[in-house]
């Protein structure tokens, strides 16, 4: 699905506590996806050019490790009935909208 784009774009392997720590230091506000009670709304994210979003898969989704070290967790609200959107989509929601 990406159309030979990994050959035009730098990818970076790296730890993502060790990342997220970096930008936190530079002053980003790191957030998670999570849905649990202490979560917000993705649209009560305060809009800034210093934001990093942490994504994490459909089935297990991000491991408590990074999450205890993001600044907020968020959740995205949904209507109908559907439980959850695959990661692609729910990272086109949030970067549209931060």
């Amino acid at each position: 699905s990406m159309q030979g784009s990994q050959f035009h774009i730098q990818i970076q392997e790296m730890n993502v506590v060790e990342k997220m720590k970096e930008l936190q230091s530079e002053g980003y506000t790191v957030y998670g996806t999570e849905l649990n009670e202490s979560a917000i709304a993705y649209q009560q994210i305060e809009k800034s050019d210093k934001i990093a979003i942490v994504m994490g898969n459909e089935g297990q989704g991000i491991s408590k490790e990074v999450l205890n070290e993001t600044d907020c967790n968020v959740y995205i609200t949904m209507r109908g009935k559907a439980e959850s959107l695959n990661v692609a989509v729910a990272a086109g929601i949030m970067m549209f909208f931060v």
